[in-house]
């Protein structure tokens, strides 16, 4: 680049720090419509944009027209007649006059000295008369320097100086520091944001990538949605980890012993291992009884152990009677769940553990299914955030809502009855089922009793329960059931 382009580059790069302030306060302010960079025109208006460096244009149809300068050349205060700065004072007296009701703004890391001054004092004066009797002399000579520039008359340039405004002086590294402060209050990542939306000003200003004449708030909120941000306030990450405690409670209250004893599923340490590599999503399959919930359950007792992670666990079914946003977040979860987990996020990796996704899609408008696949699908743009989730295979293969989803690992549990057989410690559990099984046969083909499968493994299991007292053993034998029939 040589020397003389260089001023040019800088200028450009001071207003897109400029226009990005503009773009990120437009975020979580709904009173702006959209903004323009380097406007060549405004929608629905022949009028010339004459001050077009940044335009913003409010819901009530007002607008601000921005000038951005660098600096003054000699990086002193502007002063009124400064040959850099008369023709741009001159283009605000035409924009002003085709558009009455705006305004127009300067900015610049050089402050605009007795400009600035009389913009600052221009309101302590109800009119011009009452400012040509009382103004001191510091103001009414600039006032006199401005009209002799504008070429109108002393009342008309008062009127003007009304409709001008004069940004912050900040330097190029004020304005990055300060946008990026303000773009992490409003949204989470604030470093991939910001980069985005710079991107996103600087094809615009460009022309680039089919964009539009203006920029607006649904424009900003897209970009940044095909990334996985999404505007939600900067909270204390104390406050939001609080919340997915309180939320991850729900449903926890399970039975997962069997006569008093703890399987331990070897599955649970390789869902681990593939969380710690990064795995994103994490489906877990098979049959109902298999034991998909003692296992998510086991998984949520390990991540709450492990200080490095975030948990959220959700038991699916305890939400298959919502039908709004509204509803979900009255029976326990968090409000703006996506948010939340997008802002912890930046603090450690979020585990989201979402059980029983097949009762829901029993569901007859599929209202809270749909809630959750939306979440899902949200929640895959966040960096940092893993869904480990359960379903039956049946629902899998032929619910629609469910059939097509792309899952990173599908993950098929093992026959519980392999994992009880291979332990000694719970041999005698599986030996007692052949047992009672045998017995039973024997009863039938003495009375002759020929009842279904079905039938005949459940009075199995009834009178293991009756004999034992624990529930928890019919679980077992009917996960294991189809090894024996």
């Amino acid at each position: 680049m040589s020397h003389n382009a260089v001023p040019s580059f800088q200028g450009d790069e001071y207003q897109l720090r400029v226009a990005l302030h503009w773009l990120i306060k437009m975020i979580s302010d709904d009173t702006i419509d959209y903004i323009q960079g380097e406007s060549t025109g405004i929608p629905g208006s022949d009028n010339p944009v004459d001050v077009d460096d940044v335009v913003v244009s409010y819901n009530d149809g007002k607008k601000l027209f921005i000038q951005a300068k660098k600096s003054q050349t000699d990086h002193a205060k502007w002063k009124i007649n400064d040959p850099k700065l008369v023709p741009e004072l001159i283009k605000a007296k035409s924009q002003l006059e085709s558009e009455p009701e705006s305004k127009v703004c300067f900015y610049s890391q050089t402050p605009f000295g007795d400009l600035a001054k009389l913009s600052e004092k221009r309101p302590q004066y109800l009119s011009y008369k009452s400012f040509d009797d009382s103004a001191p002399s510091t103001l009414k000579n600039p006032l006199a320097n401005l009209a002799k520039i504008l070429g109108v008359s002393a009342s008309e340039a008062f009127e003007i100086v009304s409709k001008l405004e004069f940004g912050p002086c900040h330097t190029f590294k004020e304005w990055d520091r300060l946008n990026l402060q303000d773009i992490d209050n409003v949204v989470p990542n604030k470093m991939s944001a910001r980069d985005d939306l710079e991107r996103m000003l600087g094809n615009h200003e460009a022309g680039l990538r089919n964009s539009k004449v203006t920029i607006n708030r649904t424009d900003v909120l897209k970009e940044l949605a095909e990334r996985g941000i999404e505007p939600t306030p900067k909270r204390d990450i104390k406050e939001l980890s609080k919340e997915l405690e309180r939320a991850s409670t729900i449903g926890r209250q399970w039975t997962r012993d069997i006569a008093g004893e703890i399987i331990d599923r070897p599955e649970l340490s390789e869902i681990v291992d593939l969380l710690e590599s990064g795995e994103e999503s994490i489906l877990l399959v098979d049959g109902p009884g298999s034991g998909k919930t003692c296992l998510l359950l086991d998984l949520a007792d390990h991540i709450e152990q492990n200080k490095n992670w975030h948990l959220l666990f959700i038991k699916g079914d305890l939400f298959s009677k919502c039908e709004s946003e509204d509803d979900f977040v009255k029976n326990g979860l968090p409000d703006d769940l996506v948010g939340v987990c997008a802002r912890l996020a930046e603090d450690k990796k979020v585990v989201i553990v979402l059980d029983s996704l097949d009762v829901l899609s029993l569901g007859r408008n599929h209202t809270s299914l749909k809630y959750f696949l939306s979440i899902l699908d949200r929640l895959s743009k966040v960096s940092h955030v893993s869904v480990v989730a359960a379903c039956r295979e049946f629902d899998l293969n032929y619910d629609p809502h469910l059939r097509g989803r792309k899952w990173g690992v599908k993950f098929l549990l093992r026959l519980l009855i392999l994992i009880v057989w291979l332990n000694p410690c719970w041999q005698r559990l599986a030996v007692m089922f052949l047992i009672y099984q045998k017995s039973c046969l024997v009863y039938c083909k003495t009375h002759k009793i020929y009842p279904s499968i079905a039938k005949f493994h459940l009075y199995v299991m009834t009178r293991i329960q009756r004999q034992h007292g624990n529930c928890m053993i019919v679980s077992l034998m009917r996960s294991s059931g189809k090894m024996f029939f």
